[in-house]
């Protein structure tokens, strides 16, 4: 009969941990999305958001700029080969006008967290969706006349964006 012991656990515990030393740092750092968060910047006096219902003190939309500045050079280039995007133009409401989806990070008097807001060719807020909690990462991935929105990079969980025939809905 096979039995373990005390000993055999702590050796086997040492080995384990001394292998995960020796990891390379990009094998480390290759799930950072699911603990990187943003901070959301000081509303400004024209931006789409100004009157959102929310009440919005901060806000942030992810672009490559913001991105580039707010990753380090290796979380930027896993985000730049990746199918996820921070923006994305589409007719989804079938008005013959791309509506412009963007993905950031927010903060009210009470509250922080995700966002993906719909805009019209105008640059107006048509629809915003708000994830409380985490201000992390989020990304967009089209699929035919749906938009996905992720919150990991690497995972199946996602939010679809599509038009119901009146409004702009996240199943």
């Amino acid at each position: 009969m096979f039995s373990i012991n005390a000993k055999n656990i702590s050796i086997a515990g040492l080995l384990f941990l001394a292998g995960c030393s020796s990891m390379p740092e990009q094998q480390i750092e290759e799930a950072w999305w699911l603990n990187k968060t943003f901070k959301a910047a000081p509303m400004v006096e024209d931006s789409p958001f100004q009157h959102n219902q929310l009440q919005w003190t901060h806000v942030s939309v992810f672009n490559d700029a913001f991105l580039e500045k707010n990753l380090t050079q290796s979380q930027y280039q896993y985000v730049e080969e990746s199918s996820l995007v921070p923006s994305l133009k589409s007719d989804l409401n079938h008005d013959g006008e791309d509506e412009t989806l963007v993905v950031g990070v927010y903060k009210s008097k009470n509250s922080e967290g995700r966002f993906l807001s719909v805009l019209n060719n105008n640059g107006d807020v048509e629809r915003t969706f708000a994830l409380q909690g985490k201000t992390g990462f989020s990304g967009l991935l089209q699929d035919g006349q749906l938009v996905r929105w992720y919150t990991c990079m690497a995972c199946d969980n996602y939010g679809v964006i599509r038009w119901n025939g009146s409004s702009f809905v996240m199943e």
